[in-house]
């Protein structure tokens, strides 16, 4: 197994209104260049551009009629041209000038700067480290803990205890917790049943239970390894939220299951140790039950067992057959 902690996110700058910038009324525009105003130059550029448009095309509708070379241009059409390209090329440099300008120098009554807000990125934290809600950001960059717990299951154990195979559990956990987690949109939920260990054990040693919804995020891997005798299970586990100091910790029965496994209190040899422990045990936890369920599956036993195991006073198996 291995748990990491994820670094901690840099502080959120607030923004503040320091200054106010005023506009000179006498700075010079660039469309005093012009030798008309602005309004009528764009008039007559305009003018110019679809004057020049329209007669090219008209004479060149003339031109194809009476079959006459493209090529062959008369003077008044090289005048059209050049008053063509001239327009053009006003139209793409100078059109809109005064939209142009009223962008840079439009009056700006407050200018934003940076400083220190413990109170705004307080609250800007809050929502970004998404606390008991699916993220992305949970998955990617990890919360609390991230594990990786790992085991090598033998082809034996495979066949005569979980009544399955490695081929029918490789192909099973493609198929549901990868290929149909995947059509479902899943976010972090690419498990079997990850968040009822997760809760049943987060209940047991004293946990926040809310915090169940990132810390289930899971996924379980199986492959065949060996020469495809026996079957590597992995789940990775990148937000497991666990504490032992605190909170339900103290509880009588929570307690007393921290201290079955440990990890009760601080670690008095290494700051943090117990809780990463516990991660740990989480993870372990989660994939024993991920392999148990998932062979169910594969064993065609799983509705088999909630019929004759339920609660119900009458064997519905029985009655069945």
């Amino acid at each position: 197994m291995e748990a990491r902690r994820r670094s901690s996110t840099k502080p959120v700058q607030s923004l503040k209104p320091t200054k106010t910038v005023s506009v000179d009324e006498d700075l010079t525009k660039a469309s005093d260049a012009l030798p008309l105003p602005l309004h009528l130059s764009n008039a007559v550029f305009f003018t110019l551009f679809f004057s020049a448009v329209y007669f090219l095309l008209s004479h060149w509708r003339e031109k194809i009629r009476n079959s006459t070379p493209l090529s062959v241009v008369t003077f008044s059409e090289i005048i059209a041209i050049l008053a063509f390209v001239a327009s053009f090329i006003y139209l793409l440099g100078f059109f809109g000038i005064d939209f142009v300008q009223s962008l840079i120098l439009r009056p700006q009554t407050e200018v934003w700067n940076s400083e220190d807000d413990d109170e705004v990125a307080d609250i800007l934290l809050r929502n970004f480290c998404s606390d008991k809600k699916p993220a992305a950001v949970n998955w990617i960059e990890g919360r609390g803990k991230s594990v990786v717990c790992e085991a090598i299951i033998k082809g034996d154990v495979v066949r005569k205890v979980l009544k399955t195979t490695v081929e029918s559990l490789v192909e099973l956990n493609m198929l549901k917790n990868l290929t149909g987690s995947a059509m479902a949109g899943a976010l972090g939920g690419f498990n079997a049943h990850a968040s009822n260990i997760v809760t049943a054990v987060y209940i047991a040693t004293g946990q926040d239970p809310a915090q169940n919804v990132e810390s289930s995020h899971c996924i379980t891997m199986m492959e065949a390894v060996n020469d495809g005798k026996d079957l590597h299970i992995s789940v990775t586990m990148p937000s497991i939220e666990v504490g032992t100091v605190g909170g339900g910790t103290q509880l009588a029965s929570q307690s007393a299951c921290l201290n079955l496994l440990g990890v009760k209190g601080a670690s008095k040899e290494s700051a943090g140790a117990n809780s990463r422990m516990l991660a740990t045990v989480v993870a372990g936890a989660v994939l024993a039950g991920e392999l148990s369920l998932m062979s169910a599956l594969a064993a065609g036993q799983l509705v088999k067992s909630h019929m004759k195991y339920n609660r119900s006073n009458k064997d519905v198996s029985k009655a069945s057959s």
